[in-house]
């Protein structure tokens, strides 16, 4: 993309392959981008898979996002996990969640990652950090959170978050 003196119009799309285990050819690529204009002083849009898990019901793709996928988009970035069919790679649903909170002055801008997902029969798992707060106190900088989705419909069935709130001697960083 071309920059604008600090905007970008920079766009950087997730996707997720499928290759033959014979030959390594490629049976079918997805790839999902939030589609809304950019805003005036935004940084660009970019949507990464940072982790990817298969089951007999799906493949599923977490990562993070600075749009939207439809859902409210809650800051700077907002985690996101997605199932698609190991078919033809159709979208089957995507969940977003992302802190929607005011951070505190000097604070990172809610910052929420999910940086590996896992399937099991109850349910899809991600893993990940966040900046903000998911309704848990956040405990000072990056907080670690694990949440729990429906592998039917993507519904958050759960998320916990855990942090550490340490009082920093002062002239310490």
């Amino acid at each position: 993309g071309e920059n604008k003196g600090g905007a970008c119009d920079c766009r950087d799309d997730a996707f997720v392959m499928k290759l033959s285990t014979v030959d390594g050819s490629v049976q079918w690529i997805k790839q999902i981008g939030d589609v809304s204009e950019l805003e005036e002083e935004s940084s660009g849009q970019e949507d990464h898979c940072k982790g990817i898990a298969v089951d007999d019901s799906g493949v599923y793709c977490a990562g993070y996002t600075r749009g939207s996928f439809g859902e409210t988009h809650g800051g700077s970035l907002d985690a996101f996990v997605m199932k698609l069919s190991k078919d033809n790679g159709e979208l089957s649903w995507i969940k977003q969640i992302g802190d929607v909170s005011e951070p505190e002055e000097g604070a990172s801008r809610n910052q929420d990652y999910c940086q590996a997902v896992a399937v099991g029969e109850n349910g899809v798992y991600c893993a990940g950090f966040a900046y903000g707060s998911f309704g848990e106190a956040n405990g000072g900088g990056k907080d670690a959170f694990v949440m729990k989705l429906s592998k039917v419909d993507g519904r958050l069935d759960w998320i916990k978050q855990v942090g550490y709130e340490s009082e920093r001697a002062e002239g310490t960083s």
